[in-house]
């Protein structure tokens, strides 16, 4: 049997996961949450250090029409759901984050 250990991460307040199907019924292929996400993890990383992890994940099973969709898990709090058109400004979209609770 396998050796599991429970593992201390950088990562203190969140993980936001941004989906890749969403993304690809877009634009066609995942660079668009690939960017987002790069362009969110330098943006938290300047604003919070390592607090706040930015991932993608493939499909977070909101699947809106002509939207993205980030989730947002707070490692104390109930994890927020958010869907949002690609040219949202990224300002609007950091600083909505920022409102889940528990960050």
């Amino acid at each position: 049997m396998g050796d599991i250990k429970q593992e201390q991460v950088p990562w203190s307040q969140a993980v936001v996961m941004v989906c890749t199907k969403c993304s690809k019924k877009i634009a066609g292929d995942e660079r668009l949450a690939d960017d987002l996400k790069k362009e969110l993890k330098g943006d938290f990383k300047d604003l919070r250090g390592k607090a706040i992890r930015v991932v993608t994940a493939s499909c977070l099973d909101v699947c809106p029409k002509n939207r993205l969709t980030v989730a947002v898990a707070p490692r104390s709090g109930e994890t927020r759901t958010l869907t949002f058109e690609p040219d949202t400004k990224k300002s609007e979209l950091i600083s909505e984050i920022l409102k889940t609770p528990g960050l």
